[in-house]
């Protein structure tokens, strides 16, 4: 019997095809945006988010390159995020 496709794990990331689009989470509390982005072949780069329980909750959950514990008013106006855009061209931005 095949396995529903809502029946997914953890493990199944690592055999998911590649799309070549990134993603930046913001408002990323636990990560539930970013694992269906993840199982639709995004590859994520980091996120934004202002709770520190959450962000320690996605850091374990999601391994983020670029993790960023601020608000997202600090973000928006600081060099990082001009950089992440400008480095980025195919970037999206979810929240």
């Amino acid at each position: 019997m095949k396995r529903p496709e809502w029946d997914w794990s953890l493990s199944d990331i690592a055999t998911v095809p590649k799309n070549g689009r990134k993603v930046f989470s913001c408002f990323s509390c636990g990560g539930g945006s970013t694992m269906g982005y993840k199982l639709a072949g995004y590859e994520m780069l980091g996120n934004v988010e202002i709770d520190p329980q959450m962000m320690a909750l996605y850091k374990r959950n999601q391994d983020p390159k670029y993790p960023f514990q601020m608000p997202i008013q600090e973000f928006k106006n600081s060099r990082i995020s001009r950089m992440l855009s400008y480095r980025q061209s195919s970037l999206i931005w979810t929240s």
